[in-house]
C-alpha cells in the first residue's frame, strides 16, 4: 500500500521542527562557550573593580557610553544587508566595506575633534586621552564585519562563539594587566580596542579574503537603503542605552556614574551573554527562513516562548539576588550599586524576549518599521530619565519600566501587522512562561527571607544556595509548563548519546 501524501502542514511543522533543533543546536555550542566568556569577564572585572575606584571606572563609563552612541551608526547596517542577500559576490562585499570604512574614518576624526570639548563638558581632562584611544575602534571594525558577517552567513556559530572567548580571555589579560602597572582607565580603554583586534585577527584565519577590502559603489545606493533605516535604529537605541551614563555623570556626579555603570554591568552579563547569542543566532536564521519562505508568523511564536522561558527566570533571580553578587564581585565599596542593579534586572523583564522582533524585523526587510519602534522607545525613555535622574540612581533605575514597556506594546503591535498574527497569539504565547517567571519569583523571594533570617552574611554562601535551588527548581518548571526547551535539550542530549 502507498502512503499517504504529505500535507503542505506536516511538511511547514517538519521544517520548523528542524529549523528549531538548527537554531537550538547552534545556541546551545554559543551558550557553552559563552558561559566560558562569562567567568572570565566575572574575574577581570572583579579584579579591576577592585583596582579602581568608583569614580575612575565612573570616568571610563562615560567615554565609553559616547563611544556606544557613535557606534549605533558606524556599521551602516551594511552587516544585515549582507546577510540578508541571497548572493555576497565581490562587488556587494566591497561596495558595504567602501562604506563601512569610508564612514570609519569619519567618525574617527569627529570622535578625536569631540575629545576635548567633552572633557571640558564634564570637566574631566583626562576623558579626552580615552576617546583618542577608543577612537581607534572605527578604524578597524570594518575588517572586523565583513570578516565576521562570512563566518555568520555560514552559520559557523561555534566558530564565532570560540572565537570571542579567545578574543575575552586576550582583552582581559590586557586590562588587568594595564590596571595592575597603575593605567588607571586607561587600562580599560586599552581592552575595549583589543578586544576588537584579536577578534579581527582569529576570525580571518579561516574566512579572511583579501579581495573583499578594496574599493567599490555599485552596490552603495542598494546598502544603504536597506541599512539606512537598521543604522538609525541601531543609533537610537544605542542612544538610549548610553543616555544614563551620559546624564548621571553630569548631574550626579563621576562616583555615582561608577555605581550606576556597576549596577547596570551586572544586567550586561546577562543581557550580553544570553540575548548576545540569541540576537547572533536568530538574525541569520530568519533571514535564511525568509529567503526559503517559510511561515514566519509560527516561528516567531515558537522562539518566543523558548527564549521567554530562558530569559524570564535569568532575570529573575538577578532581581532577587542582585545586590548579594555585586558584593560578592565587586567588594564592600561597592555595595551601593546593588538595589540599583536590581531595578535593572525587574525593569528589563518588561521587554527583554520581546527584542527578538527586532532581528525579525530586519530579516523581512521591514527596517524603517524598527527604526520608528525605536525612536518611539528612545523619546519615552529621554522624558523618563530626565523627570527621575534628580532624584538618585535607584529611582531611575525602577523608572526604565515605563519605556520597556512602551517597546514591547508598540513592537508587538508593529509585528502582528507584519507576520498575520494577532496580539492574542502573542499572549497566548507568553503566560506559560510569566506564570512560571511569577512562580520561580516567589520561591526565590521566600529563599532570600529565608537565608536572611539565618543571618550567614556572606554573599557567597547566598548565591551558592540560590543557585542550588533553581537547579532543582527550574527543570521542574520548564518541564511542567511545557517548555519547547526540554524537547530542544532531549534531542541534542540524543544525539551526543548516539554518537
Amino acid at each position: 500500500m502507498s502512503e499517504e501524501p504529505e500535507t503542505s502542514e506536516a511538511r511547514e511543522a517538519d521544517v520548523t521542527q528542524k529549523g528549531a533543533t538548527s537554531v537550538g543546536k547552534s545556541m546551545s555550542w554559543m551558550f557553552a562557550a559563552r558561559g566560558l566568556q562569562a567567568v572570565v569577564q566575572l574575574v577581570s572585572s572583579a579584579w579591576i573593580a577592585r583596582l579602581l575606584s568608583p569614580s575612575e571606572i565612573g570616568l571610563f563609563a562615560i567615554s565609553f557610553a559616547a563611544l556606544m552612541v557613535a557606534n549605533g551608526v558606524r556599521g551602516l547596517g551594511v552587516n544585515q544587508f549582507l546577510m540578508q542577500s541571497k548572493t555576497i559576490e565581490k562587488a556587494r562585499v566591497r561596495s558595504g566595506f567602501t562604506l563601512v570604512f569610508g564612514f570609519g574614518l569619519i567618525l574617527c576624526a569627529g570622535f578625536n575633534i569631540a575629545a576635548g570639548p567633552l572633557s571640558v563638558y564634564y570637566g574631566q581632562p583626562a576623558m579626552a586621552g580615552m576617546l583618542h584611544i577608543l577612537s581607534l575602534n572605527f578604524i578597524i571594525f570594518p575588517f572586523q564585519m565583513i570578516i565576521q558577517t562570512r563566518a555568520a552567513r555560514a552559520l559557523q556559530f561555534g566558530f564565532l562563539a570560540s572565537i570571542e572567548f579567545a578574543a575575552t580571555v586576550l582583552s582581559a589579560f590586557v586590562s588587568v594587566g594595564l590596571a595592575l602597572l597603575g593605567y588607571s582607565y586607561y587600562a580599560l580603554a586599552a581592552g575595549t580596542v583589543s578586544f576588537l583586534v584579536f577578534h579581527t585577527a582569529i576570525c580571518a584565519t579561516r574566512h579572511l579574503h583579501l579581495s573583499d577590502f578594496g574599493v567599490a559603489f555599485s552596490h552603495a545606493k542598494e546598502a544603504l537603503v536597506y541599512g539606512g533605516w537598521i543604522a538609525g535604529s541601531t543609533f537610537v537605541t544605542m542612544a538610549g542605552n548610553s543616555a544614563p551614563d551620559l546624564i548621571v555623570g553630569k548631574s550626579l556626579g563621576i562616583s555615582a556614574a561608577g555605581l550606576y555603570d556597576r549596577a547596570a554591568a551586572m544586567n550586561r552579563m546577562v543581557w550580553d551573554q544570553l540575548f548576545g547569542v540569541i540576537g547572533a543566532v536568530l538574525f541569520p536564521t530568519f533571514a535564511s527562513e525568509k529567503r526559503d519562505g517559510h511561515e514566519m508568523g509560527s516561528v516567531y511564536l515558537y522562539r518566543l516562548r523558548a527564549i521567554s522561558d530562558f530569559l524570564w527566570p535569568a532575570l529573575v533571580w538577578l532581581a532577587v539576588f542582585g545586590d548579594h553578587a555585586i558584593l560578592l564581585l565587586y567588594g564592600d565599596q561597592w555595595g551601593a550599586a546593588g538595589a540599583p542593579a536590581r531595578a535593572l534586572a525587574l525593569a528589563a523583564i518588561v521587554s527583554a524576549p520581546f527584542f527578538i522582533g527586532r532581528e525579525l524585523m530586519f530579516a523581512l526587510g521591514k527596517t524603517k518599521v524598527s527604526f520608528t519602534v525605536d525612536v518611539v522607545t528612545f523619546l519615552a525613555r529621554v522624558v523618563v530619565l530626565a523627570l527621575a535622574t534628580p532624584y538618585g540612581i535607584l529611582v531611575m533605575a525602577f523608572s526604565f519600566v515605563i519605556p520597556n514597556l512602551v517597546f514591547t506594546l508598540v513592537s508587538q503591535v508593529a509585528l502582528s501587522r507584519m507576520i498575520d498574527i494577532s496580539v492574542r497569539d502573542i499572549l497566548g504565547t507568553i503566560w506559560p512562561p510569566a506564570l512560571m517567571m511569577t512562580l520561580y519569583g516567589i520561591l526565590m523571594l521566600i529563599l532570600r527571607d529565608y537565608l536572611e533570617a539565618l543571618q550567614l552574611g556572606s554573599p557567597f554562601l547566598n548565591l551558592a544556595v540560590s543557585g542550588l535551588a533553581t537547579l532543582v527548581v527550574a527543570p521542574f518548571l520548564l518541564f511542567f509548563f511545557r517548555s519547547p526547551l526540554v524537547g530542544t535539550f532531549n534531542k541534542l542530549r540524543g544525539k551526543v548519546a548516539h554518537k
